[in-house]
């Protein structure tokens, strides 16, 4: 029973928001790679990002065009 309580703590500590010292170099690396990644699932037809991973895409894509909209 301790190892599940655990467990689901750990779990939560995944979802709680964190604040990052980023720059937008780090996100431009960030989005880089997510695209590297999409692209060779299209080559290899395997689902190498889960539907959070596609989410965090998503959201960082979308902050990196506002970032750079914004300059």
């Amino acid at each position: 029973m301790i190892h599940a309580v655990e467990s689901k703590k750990k779990l939560e500590i995944l979802r709680k928001p964190q604040q990052l010292d980023l720059s937008v170099n780090d996100l431009r690396i960030m989005v880089g790679c997510f695209k590297a990644i999409a692209y060779q699932m299209e080559i290899d037809d395997e689902p190498y990002l889960d539907a959070d991973a596609l989410r965090l895409q998503k959201k960082l894509e979308r902050k990196y065009h506002k970032v750079l909209q914004s300059s």
